[in-house]
């Protein structure tokens, strides 16, 4: 226990620490206040944004991306409310869940393992932070791009077409596009 104590120490001082741990707990608090996702999906979010911080600590941290993911993922599940709730599609008042935010956002987590290892370990050279930044912007860009273009879709885009028939389905069908 204390040789983990020790190699955590040494990865990351501790104002490190405090910093992330302040802009975990704002993150939560602010997904909660715009009600932008369930009390555990919100701890969820906090969690990966704590580990995106201390996996890419500094002004070139993948918070940025994660903002630009929040910000993009909210404004599409708000936008055409009116008629998602008609279609039967709108998510629920509760915002999303813990499993949505974990599915969105734990591939881009686990980019950052080994940077966290290199740090614990010291296993690799210092500046590996980059490498993990690009596999964690990846990986928020495609989920955005995936809530975005299916929130969008199911407003603006018609009649979905099955990708693997192309056969019409139903608006919100998994594997259903449309040209928008």
């Amino acid at each position: 226990g204390t040789w983990v104590c020790l190699r955590v120490g040494i990865a990351w001082p501790a104002p490190l620490f405090w910093q992330t741990t302040l802009i975990s707990i704002a993150l939560t608090l602010f997904v909660i206040i715009v009600r932008a996702a369930t009390l555990g999906a919100a701890v969820t979010g906090g969690i990966f944004a704590a580990t995106f911080y201390l996996a890419t600590p500094g002004i070139r941290t993948a918070l940025w991306p994660l903002l630009a993911l929040m910000l993009l993922t909210f404004s599409a599940t708000r936008f055409g409310r009116r008629r998602k709730e008609i279609l039967g599609l709108a998510e629920g008042r509760r915002g999303r869940t813990a499993s949505q935010v974990a599915a969105n956002l734990g591939v881009a987590a686990l980019t950052g393992i080994p940077e966290v290892a290199s740090r614990l370990f010291l296993l690799a050279p210092e500046d590996t932070g980059r490498m993990a930044l690009a596999a964690m912007l990846a990986a928020m860009a495609e989920a955005t791009a995936d809530t975005v273009s299916s929130e969008l879709g199911q407003v603006l885009g018609g009649q979905p077409r099955l990708i693997t028939t192309f056969r019409r389905v139903p608006p919100g069908t998994d594997g259903g596009i449309t040209i928008i």
